[in-house]
């Protein structure tokens, strides 16, 4: 698939190793591993702030990935330098001609 001329971002996967707690297979954000996906778009969706008490921000944005990109639920994902997480599942979507076929992330954050 040709990469469309503005899907100049790049972001890094971080995938979690597992581990055995208390019966169950969870996560293991100490034995997680990196990769870089490029040729992805980045777009802002909405930030938001909270002054009570404290001052907080939510961040979300969109990413859409190359259709081959190597992502999973429960990856999280850096870029800009900020660490984001997949809200909802990694979304397949295939275009009729294959040229605009991608995976979309929902991304959010939050600081503070």
């Amino acid at each position: 698939m040709p990469i469309q001329s503005f899907w100049t971002d790049t972001i890094t996967i971080i995938r979690p190793g597992t581990k055995i707690s208390r019966g169950s297979t969870v996560p293991d954000w100490d034995a997680s591993k990196t990769h870089n996906i490029s040729g992805c778009l980045i777009q802002p969706q909405s930030s938001t702030l909270d002054q009570g008490g404290r001052l907080a921000v939510s961040e979300s944005i969109s990413a859409l990935l190359p259709p081959q990109a190597d992502v999973i639920e429960g990856d999280r994902i850096i870029f800009d330098g900020a660490v984001f997480v997949i809200d909802g599942a990694p979304l397949p979507s295939k275009s009729p001609s294959g040229q605009i076929s991608h995976i979309r992330l929902s991304l959010r954050r939050w600081s503070g």
